[in-house]
Protein backbone atom coordinates (compact mmCIF):
# COMPACT_ATOMS: atom_id res chain seq x y z
CA UNK A 1 0.00 0.00 0.00
CA UNK A 2 2.17 2.80 -1.29
CA UNK A 3 -0.37 5.56 -1.61
CA UNK A 4 -1.46 7.95 1.10
CA UNK A 5 -4.37 6.49 3.06
CA UNK A 6 -4.37 3.53 0.65
CA UNK A 7 -5.28 -0.07 1.39
CA UNK A 8 -4.01 -3.28 -0.23
CA UNK A 9 -5.37 -6.70 0.71
CA UNK A 10 -4.18 -9.90 -0.96
CA UNK A 11 -1.03 -11.51 -2.29
CA UNK A 12 0.90 -8.99 -4.39
CA UNK A 13 -1.96 -6.51 -4.12
CA UNK A 14 -0.90 -2.89 -4.75
CA UNK A 15 -2.54 0.42 -3.91
CA UNK A 16 -0.19 3.12 -5.16
CA UNK A 17 -2.78 5.83 -5.62
CA UNK A 18 -3.65 8.09 -2.71
CA UNK A 19 -6.85 7.00 -0.96
CA UNK A 20 -6.97 3.93 -3.23
CA UNK A 21 -8.09 0.38 -2.37
CA UNK A 22 -6.87 -2.88 -3.89
CA UNK A 23 -8.54 -6.11 -2.78
CA UNK A 24 -7.46 -9.49 -4.17
CA UNK A 25 -4.31 -11.22 -5.31
CA UNK A 26 -2.42 -9.10 -7.84
CA UNK A 27 -5.10 -6.41 -7.66
CA UNK A 28 -3.77 -2.91 -8.37
CA UNK A 29 -5.30 0.50 -7.63
CA UNK A 30 -2.95 2.95 -9.37
CA UNK A 31 -4.97 6.16 -9.44
CA UNK A 32 -6.11 8.45 -6.64
CA UNK A 33 -9.42 7.38 -5.14
CA UNK A 34 -9.57 4.29 -7.33
CA UNK A 35 -10.79 0.85 -6.24
CA UNK A 36 -9.66 -2.50 -7.70
CA UNK A 37 -11.67 -5.52 -6.54
CA UNK A 38 -10.79 -9.09 -7.41
CA UNK A 39 -7.78 -11.05 -8.51
CA UNK A 40 -5.85 -9.24 -11.21
CA UNK A 41 -8.18 -6.27 -11.26
CA UNK A 42 -6.64 -2.99 -12.37
CA UNK A 43 -7.94 0.55 -11.69
CA UNK A 44 -5.95 3.29 -13.44
CA UNK A 45 -8.48 6.15 -13.55
CA UNK A 46 -9.22 8.43 -10.61
CA UNK A 47 -12.33 7.79 -8.57
CA UNK A 48 -13.29 4.63 -10.48
CA UNK A 49 -14.09 1.08 -9.41
CA UNK A 50 -12.66 -1.79 -11.46
CA UNK A 51 -13.64 -5.46 -11.13
CA UNK A 52 -11.27 -6.76 -13.82
CA UNK A 53 -8.78 -5.70 -16.43
CA UNK A 54 -8.72 -5.13 -20.18
CA UNK A 55 -9.35 -8.56 -21.69
CA UNK A 56 -10.33 -10.00 -18.30
CA UNK A 57 -13.62 -8.29 -17.52
CA UNK A 58 -16.16 -9.48 -14.93
CA UNK A 59 -19.92 -9.12 -14.58
CA UNK A 60 -21.38 -7.41 -11.52
CA UNK A 61 -24.39 -9.46 -10.53
CA UNK A 62 -27.31 -9.05 -8.15
CA UNK A 63 -27.38 -5.29 -8.68
CA UNK A 64 -30.48 -3.64 -7.29
CA UNK A 65 -32.33 -1.23 -9.56
CA UNK A 66 -30.92 2.28 -9.37
CA UNK A 67 -33.20 4.93 -7.90
CA UNK A 68 -31.06 8.09 -7.98
CA UNK A 69 -29.51 9.78 -10.93
CA UNK A 70 -25.98 8.57 -10.15
CA UNK A 71 -26.96 4.98 -9.18
CA UNK A 72 -25.82 2.03 -11.24
CA UNK A 73 -28.64 0.37 -13.21
CA UNK A 74 -29.21 -3.31 -13.90
CA UNK A 75 -30.00 -5.12 -17.16
CA UNK A 76 -33.73 -5.14 -16.49
CA UNK A 77 -33.77 -1.38 -16.34
CA UNK A 78 -31.70 -1.06 -19.50
CA UNK A 79 -33.90 -3.46 -21.50
CA UNK A 80 -37.03 -1.69 -20.35
CA UNK A 81 -35.60 1.67 -21.41
CA UNK A 82 -34.60 0.41 -24.88
CA UNK A 83 -37.60 -1.83 -25.52
CA UNK A 84 -39.08 0.50 -28.19
CA UNK A 85 -35.80 1.44 -29.84
CA UNK A 86 -35.80 -1.74 -31.93
CA UNK A 87 -38.35 -0.06 -34.18
CA UNK A 88 -36.10 2.94 -34.83
CA UNK A 89 -32.51 2.44 -35.97
CA UNK A 90 -30.05 4.56 -37.87
CA UNK A 91 -26.43 4.37 -38.94
CA UNK A 92 -23.95 7.08 -39.81
CA UNK A 93 -21.69 9.51 -38.04
CA UNK A 94 -23.52 12.83 -38.23
CA UNK A 95 -25.92 14.19 -35.64
CA UNK A 96 -29.57 14.93 -36.24
CA UNK A 97 -30.56 18.58 -35.78
CA UNK A 98 -33.99 19.97 -34.97
CA UNK A 99 -34.80 23.65 -34.40
CA UNK A 100 -38.31 24.99 -33.97
CA UNK A 101 -41.49 24.22 -32.10
CA UNK A 102 -42.40 20.54 -32.46
CA UNK A 103 -39.62 19.99 -34.99
CA UNK A 104 -38.38 16.43 -35.52
CA UNK A 105 -35.14 15.18 -37.07
CA UNK A 106 -34.19 11.51 -37.37
CA UNK A 107 -31.15 10.12 -39.15
CA UNK A 108 -27.49 10.92 -39.58
CA UNK A 109 -27.11 14.61 -40.50
CA UNK A 110 -30.89 15.02 -40.70
CA UNK A 111 -31.97 18.63 -40.21
CA UNK A 112 -35.41 19.98 -39.35
CA UNK A 113 -35.53 23.75 -39.06
CA UNK A 114 -38.85 25.48 -38.63
CA UNK A 115 -41.92 25.05 -36.51
CA UNK A 116 -43.61 21.67 -37.07
CA UNK A 117 -40.93 20.59 -39.53
CA UNK A 118 -39.94 16.93 -39.90
CA UNK A 119 -36.81 15.40 -41.43
CA UNK A 120 -36.35 11.64 -41.46
CA UNK A 121 -33.47 9.96 -43.28
CA UNK A 122 -29.75 10.42 -43.59
CA UNK A 123 -28.91 13.94 -44.79
CA UNK A 124 -32.60 14.79 -45.16
CA UNK A 125 -33.51 18.47 -44.77
CA UNK A 126 -36.82 20.08 -43.87
CA UNK A 127 -36.32 23.83 -43.79
CA UNK A 128 -39.46 25.88 -43.36
CA UNK A 129 -42.58 25.91 -41.23
CA UNK A 130 -44.59 22.75 -41.71
CA UNK A 131 -42.05 21.26 -44.11
CA UNK A 132 -41.50 17.50 -44.32
CA UNK A 133 -38.63 15.50 -45.80
CA UNK A 134 -38.66 11.71 -45.76
CA UNK A 135 -35.83 9.69 -47.29
CA UNK A 136 -32.08 9.83 -47.58
CA UNK A 137 -31.09 13.13 -49.14
CA UNK A 138 -34.70 14.33 -49.38
CA UNK A 139 -35.04 18.14 -49.32
CA UNK A 140 -38.16 20.15 -48.44
CA UNK A 141 -37.02 23.74 -48.52
CA UNK A 142 -40.10 25.95 -48.18
CA UNK A 143 -43.21 26.50 -46.09
CA UNK A 144 -45.45 23.41 -46.12
CA UNK A 145 -43.23 21.73 -48.69
CA UNK A 146 -43.10 17.92 -48.75
CA UNK A 147 -40.38 15.69 -50.21
CA UNK A 148 -40.61 11.89 -50.03
CA UNK A 149 -37.98 9.58 -51.51
CA UNK A 150 -34.25 9.37 -52.08
CA UNK A 151 -32.95 12.78 -53.14
CA UNK A 152 -36.46 14.07 -53.83
CA UNK A 153 -36.70 17.86 -53.79
CA UNK A 154 -39.54 20.27 -52.99
CA UNK A 155 -38.31 23.86 -53.04
CA UNK A 156 -41.39 26.07 -53.15
CA UNK A 157 -44.28 26.78 -50.80
CA UNK A 158 -46.85 23.96 -50.69
CA UNK A 159 -44.88 21.96 -53.26
CA UNK A 160 -44.92 18.16 -53.10
CA UNK A 161 -42.32 15.75 -54.52
CA UNK A 162 -42.85 12.03 -54.06
CA UNK A 163 -40.47 9.54 -55.67
CA UNK A 164 -36.81 8.73 -55.72
CA UNK A 165 -34.16 9.40 -58.33
CA UNK A 166 -34.43 7.80 -61.77
CA UNK A 167 -31.19 6.38 -63.13
CA UNK A 168 -30.69 3.92 -65.97
CA UNK A 169 -27.63 2.81 -67.88
CA UNK A 170 -27.38 0.80 -71.08
CA UNK A 171 -26.28 -2.65 -69.97
CA UNK A 172 -24.04 -3.10 -73.01
CA UNK A 173 -22.45 0.32 -73.48
CA UNK A 174 -22.74 1.86 -70.04
CA UNK A 175 -24.36 4.94 -71.59
CA UNK A 176 -26.55 6.84 -69.15
CA UNK A 177 -30.08 6.72 -70.57
CA UNK A 178 -32.00 8.30 -67.69
CA UNK A 179 -30.78 10.48 -64.85
CA UNK A 180 -33.40 12.61 -63.10
CA UNK A 181 -34.47 13.53 -59.60
CA UNK A 182 -38.06 13.97 -58.45
CA UNK A 183 -38.52 17.74 -58.17
CA UNK A 184 -41.36 20.15 -57.35
CA UNK A 185 -39.98 23.66 -57.64
CA UNK A 186 -42.87 26.13 -57.94
CA UNK A 187 -45.79 27.09 -55.73
CA UNK A 188 -48.24 24.23 -55.26
CA UNK A 189 -46.41 22.05 -57.77
CA UNK A 190 -46.79 18.28 -57.42
CA UNK A 191 -44.34 15.67 -58.75
CA UNK A 192 -45.22 11.98 -58.35
CA UNK A 193 -42.89 9.29 -59.62
CA UNK A 194 -39.20 8.57 -59.97
CA UNK A 195 -37.59 11.51 -61.71
CA UNK A 196 -40.88 13.37 -62.16
CA UNK A 197 -40.44 17.15 -62.40
CA UNK A 198 -43.14 19.75 -61.74
CA UNK A 199 -41.58 23.16 -62.30
CA UNK A 200 -44.59 25.30 -63.20
CA UNK A 201 -46.93 27.21 -60.89
CA UNK A 202 -49.57 24.74 -59.60
CA UNK A 203 -48.34 22.17 -62.12
CA UNK A 204 -48.67 18.38 -61.78
CA UNK A 205 -46.25 15.75 -63.09
CA UNK A 206 -47.22 12.13 -62.51
CA UNK A 207 -45.17 9.18 -63.72
CA UNK A 208 -41.50 8.30 -64.06
CA UNK A 209 -39.66 11.16 -65.79
CA UNK A 210 -42.91 13.09 -66.35
CA UNK A 211 -42.35 16.84 -66.81
CA UNK A 212 -44.85 19.65 -66.20
CA UNK A 213 -43.24 23.03 -66.76
CA UNK A 214 -46.08 25.38 -67.63
CA UNK A 215 -48.52 27.32 -65.49
CA UNK A 216 -51.17 24.85 -64.22
CA UNK A 217 -49.87 22.26 -66.67
CA UNK A 218 -50.41 18.51 -66.25
CA UNK A 219 -48.19 15.65 -67.42
CA UNK A 220 -49.29 12.11 -66.67
CA UNK A 221 -47.33 9.10 -67.91
CA UNK A 222 -43.75 7.94 -68.39
CA UNK A 223 -41.69 10.70 -70.04
CA UNK A 224 -44.81 12.76 -70.76
CA UNK A 225 -44.17 16.49 -71.26
CA UNK A 226 -46.51 19.45 -70.65
CA UNK A 227 -44.18 22.38 -71.12
CA UNK A 228 -46.56 25.28 -71.83
CA UNK A 229 -49.12 27.15 -69.75
CA UNK A 230 -52.43 25.28 -69.29
CA UNK A 231 -51.15 22.34 -71.34
CA UNK A 232 -52.09 18.70 -70.67
CA UNK A 233 -50.18 15.58 -71.73
CA UNK A 234 -51.51 12.14 -70.77
CA UNK A 235 -49.75 8.97 -71.88
CA UNK A 236 -46.18 7.75 -72.16
CA UNK A 237 -44.09 10.00 -74.41
CA UNK A 238 -47.05 12.34 -75.00
CA UNK A 239 -46.19 16.02 -75.48
CA UNK A 240 -48.23 19.21 -75.13
CA UNK A 241 -45.85 22.07 -75.86
CA UNK A 242 -47.97 25.13 -76.63
CA UNK A 243 -50.44 27.17 -74.61
CA UNK A 244 -53.77 25.44 -74.04
CA UNK A 245 -52.77 22.26 -75.85
CA UNK A 246 -53.97 18.74 -75.03
CA UNK A 247 -52.21 15.49 -75.99
CA UNK A 248 -53.83 12.24 -74.91
CA UNK A 249 -52.38 8.87 -75.88
CA UNK A 250 -49.05 7.10 -76.26
CA UNK A 251 -46.75 9.37 -78.24
CA UNK A 252 -49.52 11.91 -78.92
CA UNK A 253 -48.31 15.41 -79.89
CA UNK A 254 -50.01 18.80 -79.61
CA UNK A 255 -47.44 21.44 -80.45
CA UNK A 256 -49.23 24.65 -81.46
CA UNK A 257 -51.61 26.93 -79.53
CA UNK A 258 -54.95 25.32 -78.60
CA UNK A 259 -54.18 22.15 -80.55
CA UNK A 260 -55.66 18.81 -79.45
CA UNK A 261 -54.44 15.30 -80.24
CA UNK A 262 -56.14 12.12 -79.07
CA UNK A 263 -54.87 8.65 -79.90
CA UNK A 264 -51.77 6.54 -80.41
CA UNK A 265 -49.17 8.82 -82.04
CA UNK A 266 -51.86 11.33 -82.99
CA UNK A 267 -50.37 14.69 -84.00
CA UNK A 268 -51.92 18.16 -84.00
CA UNK A 269 -49.18 20.58 -84.99
CA UNK A 270 -51.03 23.71 -86.10
CA UNK A 271 -52.98 26.41 -84.29
CA UNK A 272 -56.43 25.14 -83.22
CA UNK A 273 -55.80 21.83 -84.99
CA UNK A 274 -57.50 18.64 -83.80
CA UNK A 275 -56.36 15.07 -84.46
CA UNK A 276 -58.38 12.13 -83.14
CA UNK A 277 -57.44 8.53 -83.88
CA UNK A 278 -54.50 6.18 -84.24
CA UNK A 279 -51.76 8.04 -86.18
CA UNK A 280 -54.16 10.82 -87.16
CA UNK A 281 -52.52 14.03 -88.38
CA UNK A 282 -53.73 17.64 -88.34
CA UNK A 283 -51.08 20.06 -89.56
CA UNK A 284 -53.25 22.76 -91.12
CA UNK A 285 -54.40 25.71 -89.04
CA UNK A 286 -57.92 25.03 -87.70
CA UNK A 287 -57.78 21.60 -89.32
CA UNK A 288 -59.61 18.56 -87.96
CA UNK A 289 -58.69 14.92 -88.61
CA UNK A 290 -60.82 12.13 -87.12
CA UNK A 291 -60.03 8.49 -87.82
CA UNK A 292 -57.12 6.10 -88.07
CA UNK A 293 -54.47 7.68 -90.31
CA UNK A 294 -56.86 10.52 -91.15
CA UNK A 295 -55.01 13.63 -92.38
CA UNK A 296 -56.07 17.27 -92.38
CA UNK A 297 -53.05 19.12 -93.74
CA UNK A 298 -54.68 22.09 -95.41
CA UNK A 299 -55.72 25.21 -93.53
CA UNK A 300 -59.34 24.92 -92.32
CA UNK A 301 -59.55 21.38 -93.69
CA UNK A 302 -61.58 18.49 -92.26
CA UNK A 303 -61.14 14.74 -92.69
CA UNK A 304 -63.38 12.08 -91.22
CA UNK A 305 -62.77 8.38 -91.68
CA UNK A 306 -59.95 5.86 -91.86
CA UNK A 307 -57.31 7.11 -94.30
CA UNK A 308 -59.45 10.13 -95.20
CA UNK A 309 -57.19 12.93 -96.44
CA UNK A 310 -58.06 16.62 -96.72
CA UNK A 311 -54.91 18.24 -98.07
CA UNK A 312 -56.07 21.42 -99.77
CA UNK A 313 -57.08 24.65 -98.04
CA UNK A 314 -60.71 24.59 -96.95
CA UNK A 315 -61.21 20.99 -98.05
CA UNK A 316 -63.49 18.33 -96.57
CA UNK A 317 -63.02 14.56 -96.92
CA UNK A 318 -65.59 12.21 -95.38
CA UNK A 319 -65.38 8.45 -95.73
CA UNK A 320 -62.68 5.81 -95.78
CA UNK A 321 -59.99 6.56 -98.36
CA UNK A 322 -61.71 9.78 -99.40
CA UNK A 323 -59.42 12.48 -100.80
CA UNK A 324 -60.05 16.22 -101.08
CA UNK A 325 -57.07 17.97 -102.66
CA UNK A 326 -58.51 20.89 -104.64
CA UNK A 327 -58.90 24.16 -102.76
CA UNK A 328 -62.30 24.36 -101.02
CA UNK A 329 -63.35 21.02 -102.51
CA UNK A 330 -65.45 18.31 -100.86
CA UNK A 331 -65.20 14.53 -101.16
CA UNK A 332 -68.02 12.57 -99.55
CA UNK A 333 -68.07 8.78 -99.66
CA UNK A 334 -65.79 5.75 -99.77
CA UNK A 335 -62.81 6.42 -102.06
CA UNK A 336 -64.37 9.64 -103.36
CA UNK A 337 -61.92 12.17 -104.84
CA UNK A 338 -62.25 15.91 -105.40
CA UNK A 339 -59.16 17.24 -107.16
CA UNK A 340 -60.36 20.53 -108.63
CA UNK A 341 -61.00 23.84 -106.88
CA UNK A 342 -64.50 24.24 -105.44
CA UNK A 343 -65.51 20.82 -106.77
CA UNK A 344 -67.74 18.31 -104.98
CA UNK A 345 -67.56 14.53 -105.28
CA UNK A 346 -70.64 12.79 -103.88
CA UNK A 347 -70.79 9.04 -103.35
CA UNK A 348 -68.41 6.10 -103.25
CA UNK A 349 -65.68 6.28 -105.92
CA UNK A 350 -67.03 9.57 -107.32
CA UNK A 351 -64.52 11.84 -109.05
CA UNK A 352 -64.76 15.64 -109.29
CA UNK A 353 -61.87 16.85 -111.45
CA UNK A 354 -63.31 20.05 -112.96
CA UNK A 355 -63.46 23.31 -111.03
CA UNK A 356 -66.83 24.44 -109.66
CA UNK A 357 -68.59 21.17 -110.50
CA UNK A 358 -70.56 18.55 -108.58
CA UNK A 359 -69.92 14.93 -109.52
CA UNK A 360 -72.01 11.95 -108.44
CA UNK A 361 -69.90 9.33 -110.19
CA UNK A 362 -67.20 9.00 -112.85
CA UNK A 363 -67.04 9.11 -116.61
CA UNK A 364 -67.63 5.34 -116.71
CA UNK A 365 -69.82 4.92 -113.64
CA UNK A 366 -72.59 7.53 -113.62
CA UNK A 367 -75.42 7.86 -111.12
CA UNK A 368 -78.91 9.29 -111.36
CA UNK A 369 -79.81 12.29 -109.23
CA UNK A 370 -83.34 11.57 -108.00
CA UNK A 371 -86.06 13.42 -106.13
CA UNK A 372 -85.06 16.72 -107.73
CA UNK A 373 -87.59 19.48 -107.21
CA UNK A 374 -88.59 21.52 -110.24
CA UNK A 375 -86.15 24.35 -110.93
CA UNK A 376 -87.52 27.85 -110.49
CA UNK A 377 -84.49 30.07 -111.14
CA UNK A 378 -82.38 30.29 -114.23
CA UNK A 379 -79.45 28.40 -112.70
CA UNK A 380 -81.56 25.70 -111.01
CA UNK A 381 -81.35 22.07 -112.05
CA UNK A 382 -84.48 20.82 -113.86
CA UNK A 383 -86.08 17.42 -113.42
CA UNK A 384 -87.37 14.96 -116.01
CA UNK A 385 -90.93 16.20 -115.67
CA UNK A 386 -89.83 19.68 -116.71
CA UNK A 387 -87.80 18.33 -119.59
CA UNK A 388 -90.68 16.17 -120.83
CA UNK A 389 -93.03 19.17 -120.74
CA UNK A 390 -90.62 21.10 -122.95
CA UNK A 391 -90.25 18.12 -125.25
CA UNK A 392 -94.03 17.88 -125.63
CA UNK A 393 -94.23 21.54 -126.67
CA UNK A 394 -91.37 21.05 -129.12
CA UNK A 395 -92.98 17.97 -130.58
CA UNK A 396 -96.27 19.79 -131.18
CA UNK A 397 -94.48 22.72 -132.74
CA UNK A 398 -92.06 20.74 -134.90
CA UNK A 399 -94.86 19.14 -136.94
CA UNK A 400 -95.47 22.59 -138.48
CA UNK A 401 -91.81 23.49 -139.01
CA UNK A 402 -89.25 21.03 -140.39
CA UNK A 403 -85.89 21.48 -142.07
CA UNK A 404 -83.04 19.31 -143.34
CA UNK A 405 -79.39 19.97 -143.97
CA UNK A 406 -75.99 19.79 -142.32
CA UNK A 407 -75.37 23.39 -141.16
CA UNK A 408 -77.08 25.03 -138.21
CA UNK A 409 -79.10 28.19 -138.65
CA UNK A 410 -77.66 31.34 -137.05
CA UNK A 411 -79.68 34.30 -135.73
CA UNK A 412 -77.21 36.71 -134.21
CA UNK A 413 -78.91 40.05 -134.61
CA UNK A 414 -81.26 41.57 -132.06
CA UNK A 415 -84.74 40.06 -132.45
CA UNK A 416 -83.50 38.19 -135.54
CA UNK A 417 -84.96 34.96 -136.99
CA UNK A 418 -83.14 32.30 -139.03
CA UNK A 419 -84.78 29.12 -140.43
CA UNK A 420 -83.12 26.57 -142.71
CA UNK A 421 -79.76 24.86 -143.07
CA UNK A 422 -76.99 27.44 -143.10
CA UNK A 423 -79.38 30.41 -142.89
CA UNK A 424 -77.95 33.56 -141.32
CA UNK A 425 -79.87 36.51 -139.81
CA UNK A 426 -77.23 38.86 -138.44
CA UNK A 427 -79.06 42.17 -138.81
CA UNK A 428 -81.20 43.55 -136.01
CA UNK A 429 -84.85 42.51 -136.48
CA UNK A 430 -83.79 40.65 -139.65
CA UNK A 431 -85.33 37.42 -141.05
CA UNK A 432 -83.62 34.71 -143.14
CA UNK A 433 -85.73 31.72 -144.27
CA UNK A 434 -84.32 29.06 -146.54
CA UNK A 435 -81.14 27.11 -147.07
CA UNK A 436 -78.11 29.45 -147.06
CA UNK A 437 -80.33 32.54 -147.01
CA UNK A 438 -78.72 35.74 -145.67
CA UNK A 439 -80.27 38.83 -144.02
CA UNK A 440 -77.46 40.92 -142.66
CA UNK A 441 -78.96 44.42 -142.46
CA UNK A 442 -81.44 46.05 -140.11
CA UNK A 443 -85.00 45.02 -140.97
CA UNK A 444 -83.79 42.93 -143.94
CA UNK A 445 -85.79 39.88 -145.11
CA UNK A 446 -84.42 36.98 -147.21
CA UNK A 447 -86.89 34.29 -148.35
CA UNK A 448 -85.83 31.18 -150.20
CA UNK A 449 -82.68 29.19 -150.82
CA UNK A 450 -79.62 31.39 -151.29
CA UNK A 451 -81.71 34.58 -151.01
CA UNK A 452 -79.65 37.56 -149.82
CA UNK A 453 -80.96 40.84 -148.33
CA UNK A 454 -78.09 43.11 -147.43
CA UNK A 455 -79.66 46.61 -147.28
CA UNK A 456 -81.67 48.05 -144.42
CA UNK A 457 -85.34 47.16 -144.66
CA UNK A 458 -84.69 45.33 -147.96
CA UNK A 459 -86.44 42.12 -149.09
CA UNK A 460 -84.94 39.38 -151.25
CA UNK A 461 -86.96 36.44 -152.58
CA UNK A 462 -85.06 33.71 -154.36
Amino acid sequence: AGGFNSTALGSAASSSGDDSVAVGADAEAAAAGSVAIGQGSYADRENTVSVGDVGAERQITNVAAGTEGTDAVNLDQLQEATADSKYFQATGEGEAYALGNDATASGSDAAAEGDYSTAMGASSSAIGQGSSAFGSGAVAYATNATAVGFNSTATSDSATAIGGSLYLEDADTGEVLLDATTTASDFGATALGAGAQATGFLSTASGANAQAGGLQSTANGYSSVASADYSTAVGSFSEASASGTTALGYGAWATEASATSLGYFAEASATNATAVGNNSLATGANGTAVGQFAWATGANSTSLGQFAWATGAGTTAVGRDSYATGANSTALGLSSYSSAANSVALGANSLANRANTVSVGTATAQRQVVNVAAGTQGTDAVNLDQLNAVADVAANTNKYFTATGATAAAATGTEATAAGSGSNASGNRSTAVGTSSVANATGATALGADASARANNSTAVG
